[in-house]
C-alpha cells in the first residue's frame, strides 16, 4: 500500500513526526509519501527489510514505487501555489 501525505507548513511536523510512526507501524503501508504544499518536493519514505529508507525528491525526479514509476512534475501537474 502508499500512503500519500499533503504536508503544510502547519502540519509538517506532525507528518514527518507521530503520524510517520503510526504509519510505520502499519504492516500493509510499504511507501509513505509526503507530498509538499509549498516547494514541490516530494519525500518518500519506503519500507526496507528491517527500517526504512527514506529520500528527497525534486520536481523532475521520478519516484519508484515497486513496478509503478511517479514523476514528481505530474504530482503537482495543474497546481497553483
Amino acid at each position: 500500500m502508499v500512503l500519500a501525505e499533503v504536508t503544510s507548513p502547519s502540519t509538517k511536523d506532525y507528518d514527518y513526526g507521530t503520524k510517520r510512526e503510526y504509519y510505520f507501524g502499519l504492516p500493509s503501508v510499504q511507501h509513505y509519501l509526503l507530498v509538499s504544499q509549498t516547494d514541490r518536493t516530494v519525500g518518500h519514505c519506503q519500507r526496507a527489510v528491517a527500517s526504512w529508507i527514506y529520500a528527497d525528491y525534486p520536481p523532475h525526479a521520478t519516484i519508484y514505487l515497486g513496478s509503478v514509476e511517479i514523476l514528481v512534475s505530474y504530482i503537482y501537474a495543474g497546481f497553483v501555489p
